[in-house]
């Protein structure tokens, strides 16, 4: 419940405290890295989620380090940054259309909307456990509705692969926004 609490109304908050190393809100952080630890222990890789780079609730939001990727000209393949905020990524098909990443958003009684954000597409690629650490996001909310995995705060992020609009493919559609791969790397208490 705390670990809901937290992912949902304080994302940007925490990650700010990170990012300037500010003592403030230091329980709430700790808490947050000790239920994402406990799910990294018993977790699989998870599959292929997407999120939306720049958009209205996109990963620059939360967390200026993603501005590291959100160029004109195509990243540089290597350019990694360490993430200061929890941040969501979705393994739904409906996350996905046309024009790009949708964020769901709650409309009416319970109902779930996807609107499409303007915006490059980051793909992570998990992967297994091993010596270095952590390398995939972790299961946090898997219902009818949604499958969110999120990605823990001090994540090394790694850009692996750069694909323009229109020539990439994921859940049967075509998506006309760049897609930005990357992979990520974590350790937990």
């Amino acid at each position: 419940q705390a670990y809901t609490l937290l992912a949902s109304s304080c994302k940007a908050v925490l990650g700010h405290a990170v990012r300037s190393r500010l003592p403030a809100f230091a329980a709430s952080t700790h808490l947050l890295c000790r239920a994402l630890g406990d799910c990294a222990w018993l977790a699989q890789p998870a599959p292929d989620a997407y999120k939306d780079l720049g958009g209205a609730y996109g990963l620059c939001k939360h967390d200026p380090a993603w501005a590291a990727l959100d160029t004109a000209a195509p990243p540089a393949i290597g350019t990694s940054f360490v993430s200061s905020a929890m941040l969501e990524a979705s393994a739904s098909r409906a996350c996905l259309s046309v024009e790009g990443f949708c964020t769901p958003v709650h409309v009416g009684n319970d109902g779930i909307e996807y609107q499409p954000q303007p915006s490059a597409v980051v793909r992570f690629r998990s992967a297994a456990t091993d010596r270095f650490g952590f390398h995939s996001l972790l299961p946090t909310a898997l219902t009818e509705d949604e499958t969110e995995y999120d990605l823990p705060p001090l994540s090394t992020v790694t850009l692996q692969r750069v694909d323009s609009p229109g020539s990439w493919l994921a859940y049967g559609v075509t998506v006309n926004q760049r897609l930005l791969t990357v992979s990520v790397s974590f350790a937990l208490p």
